[in-house]
């Protein structure tokens, strides 16, 4: 619906017939506030991992591909990232927009058809393949696709050697070794999580208007929850697997 911030979803909730079912509407801060203490208290995380719990035979497919994207936060100086609201952003750099930035980095990780499986929150510093032994944490059997960040040939090694997991990541230029046919059809599974990020651009990632890292943590998660329950009700009731929004919500 294009919503980017609670402000406009609370005001187009008390306009709208369509939520006259609620009896009562919170005020914005008391929305706010409830909505950053379910995240506070893994109220959000433990309702996604029930989730996912319940639908387990959505992730039976072999195949996972991870990808980060950066969160940016929109009010950028050295007095802020001493704030204790500020706590976990830090500052990094990012090779897609080609900027340093001030935030948080979401990691993440889907099936080949987009549903989300993993995802974690670290410093903007924190480089990509220094989560993936923590982000595939009880994962075996399966092959993981990732873009050039994800590049470690001692990487490669050490998944398959303790978790039989296949990291599979297109090579750089300037390197000896070519993927085979079969990777490069894998790696076309990929555009997938670019996807996926798309349908969590509505929250402003790249200048996020959150005033706290709680809050940037919260509406990310919230969204990453909708998007699990949108392909759920896809494949439940139209046996369509897709994360777009279906013609029940439409």
């Amino acid at each position: 619906m294009g919503i980017d911030t609670e402000n406009k979803f609370l005001k187009i909730m008390r306009g709208n017939k369509m939520f006259s079912h609620f009896r009562k509407i919170p005020s914005n801060s008391v929305f706010n506030h409830r909505f950053r203490k379910l995240c506070s208290d893994n109220v959000i995380k433990t309702f996604f991992e029930l989730l996912l719990k319940d639908n387990s035979d959505l992730l039976k497919d072999d195949v996972r591909i991870i990808d980060s994207q950066p969160i940016v936060f929109k009010n950028i100086n050295r007095r802020n990232s001493k704030n204790d609201k500020m706590f976990g952003m830090s500052c990094g750099y990012c090779a897609s927009l080609k900027e340093k930035y001030f935030g948080l980095k979401l990691h993440f990780l889907v099936t080949k058809h987009g549903f989300p499986c993993r995802f974690m929150f670290t410093g903007a510093n924190v480089h990509d393949n220094s989560v993936v032994m923590q982000i595939t944490y009880n994962l075996e059997n399966i092959t993981l696709i990732g873009d050039k960040g994800y590049i470690s040939e001692s990487d490669k090694i050490k998944l398959d050697s303790l978790r039989n997991i296949k990291k599979i990541t297109p090579y750089k230029k300037n390197m000896k070794n070519v993927n085979t046919s079969k990777e490069n059809e894998l790696l076309k599974y990929r555009k997938q999580i670019e996807r996926n990020f798309s349908s969590l651009s509505n929250m402003s990632l790249k200048r996020c208007r959150a005033k706290s890292s709680i809050g940037v943590i919260a509406r990310v998660s919230a969204g990453i929850l909708a998007q699990a329950l949108v392909y759920i009700v896809n494949v439940r009731y139209y046996d369509k697997q897709s994360i777009a929004y279906c013609e029940h919500f439409r």
